[in-house]
This record gives C-alpha cells, structure tokens and sequence, in this order.
C-alpha cells in the first residue's frame, strides 16, 4: 500500500497491530474465563460432596434406627428378622462404595487445602462415626438373631428328645 492513506483509514500496520491487541485481549479473556471455569467446576464437585455426605448421613441414621431397634431381640418370627437383617446387610454392603468415595474425595480436599476446609473435615469424621456406629450395631444384630436362631433350634431338638424320651417309656411299660 502506497505512504498516501486517505484521512480517516488506517493503513495495514495499523490494522496488524489493532489485529493482534484484540487476539492478546482475547486469549486473555479465554484464559480468565477457563480459569473461571476451572474454579466453578471445583466449587461444583465441593458442594456435590457436601450434599453427598449429607444425603449419607441421613442414610445412616435411617438404618442406625433400624439396627438399634430392640425388636428383633424378640424371639417371634424370627426367619422375617433374620431375612430382614440380610436384606439391611446387603443395602449397607451397596452403600460402602458411596461411604468410600465420600471420604477419599473429602480427604484429598482437606489434604490440599487445610483448614480452609474444616467443615468438611469435621462432617467427614462424623460420617465416618456414624458409619462405624451402624456397622457395629449390625453386627451386634446379627450376633442376637443368630443367637436366637441357634436357641431355637436347641428347643426344637429338646423338644424332639423329650418327645421320644416319652416314647421309650410308655413301650417300657
């Protein structure tokens, strides 16, 4: 292009270089807002894990009810208490993996991040209390049922015993 640029253009060096300040400002802005982007998606799988362990504690108080309940120490229809015991059992065995990435993710948060996540620290220590809590309680059903199972088998064969003790002495007499 010619030294005459008409009053008013721009000439091509001029042009380059609005050209490349606008590029420089938009790969500015793109990283800003990938950064940005970055930061939400953290704070997004922050507040998943929080309503996560959240949902699981209340999970766990549910079923910490249940396994504390004192009637299965009754020893009416025991086989519903022991397939109910089972059933509950295998709901907690399904419930471990959800427990488990509960608490690996928060700890790689507390780990990295400190104090900044105390609250997260201190629901996950509660989770993982409760969690034991249950566990605990369930095996101390599972003990009592299995107890009582055991029992009643013992009284069916007493039964049978006595049963044909009775017998042997009326062929006796």
């Amino acid at each position: 292009m010619s030294e005459d640029v008409e009053e008013g253009m721009l000439s091509a060096t001029q042009l380059d270089q609005i050209r490349q300040d606008v590029l420089g400002k938009w790969g500015e802005l793109q990283g800003a807002v990938t950064d940005k982007k970055k930061d939400l998606m953290e704070q997004l799988s922050f507040h998943k894990l929080m309503k996560d362990i959240d949902e699981n504690m209340t999970w766990i108080t549910e079923k910490l009810q249940i396994a504390n309940d004192q009637c299965y120490k009754e020893t009416s229809n025991l086989k519903d208490k022991k397939r109910a015991h089972e059933a509950l059992v295998a709901e907690i065995e399904i419930k471990q993996g959800s427990i488990d990435v509960c608490c690996t993710t928060g700890t790689d948060y507390v780990c990295r991040e400190g104090k900044n996540f105390s609250v997260l620290g201190e629901k996950l220590d509660g989770m993982k209390q409760s969690w034991e809590k249950l566990k605990a309680a369930m095996d101390q059903r599972g003990r009592f049922i299995e107890v009582d199972s055991v029992y009643e088998k013992l009284t069916e064969k007493w039964a049978q015993i006595q049963e044909l003790s009775s017998l042997r002495k009326i062929k006796l007499e």
